[in-house]
């Protein structure tokens, strides 16, 4: 995948098609298929996950890893210009949403205001309020369509609690794992606190094992 291909233009109708129903809009539909294709949840986890709707208090999607003990607060910003970049105002405003998850009592308190059910389902369902007063990391996920511009890139080098996946971080992540011929890469995981179960059968050989999801997502990152 391209940077160019993540443009409105061409990426509704090359990769969101199926997402037709399971969203109204590009921005809902382009979330819930990053959700699938670069944090590798199943369908049912990103419909989920996905509380972007009216008077979601900036906040798109909500996914608890207990395993790495991290809260993905996920904002989707997406454009339908293919000259658009994105700058640092839309970043800004996201860092902003991210102080109401600095506590537990400020969790609540947005649980308690929202107006949009999905929103105060997630967080209670999620006990997000009682995991942030734990220890879980908060880490803020800003997703757009569109390449940053220097704008953003030097805002990101202030701040430590977004990650950016704009059309370049995306095209450079995204794998076709359905792609002919499968993949040839080499992956390595750290299995040494997970039983490793051997499957030899046919031929074919397959390891299952326990990872968080943090290794995946590293190991992707790299092809």
């Amino acid at each position: 995948m391209e940077a160019d291909d993540l443009k409105h233009s061409s990426f509704a109708k090359s990769h969101l098609k199926y997402y037709d129903n399971r969203a109204s809009d590009f921005s809902g539909r382009f979330l819930r298929w990053f959700l699938e294709h670069l944090l590798r949840l199943d369908e049912f986890q990103a419909d989920d996950a996905a509380v972007d709707a009216k008077h979601d208090k900036g906040v798109d999607a909500i996914y608890v890893d207990d395993i790495a003990e991290t809260i993905f607060i996920v904002q989707a910003k997406t454009k339908t210009s293919d000259a658009a970049t994105l700058g640092d105002t839309d970043l800004k405003e996201f860092s902003g949403t991210l102080v109401q998850f600095t506590s537990g009592e400020k969790v609540g308190q947005l649980a308690d205001e929202t107006k949009n059910e999905r929103l105060k389902q997630s967080l209670n369902r999620n006990d997000v309020a009682k995991k942030v007063d734990a220890g879980y990391t908060v880490q803020g996920v800003f997703i757009t369509n569109i390449p940053a511009n220097d704008d953003a890139r030097a805002y990101l080098q202030k701040i430590d609690n977004i990650e950016l996946y704009d059309a370049e971080a995306i095209s450079r992540e995204y794998v076709d794992l359905v792609v002919d011929g499968g993949i040839s890469e080499e992956f390595w995981f750290d299995v040494s606190d997970s039983e490793v179960i051997a499957y030899d059968a046919g031929g074919a050989s397959a390891r299952i094992f326990l990872a968080p999801r943090s290794q995946h997502r590293e190991n992707v990152g790299d092809l």
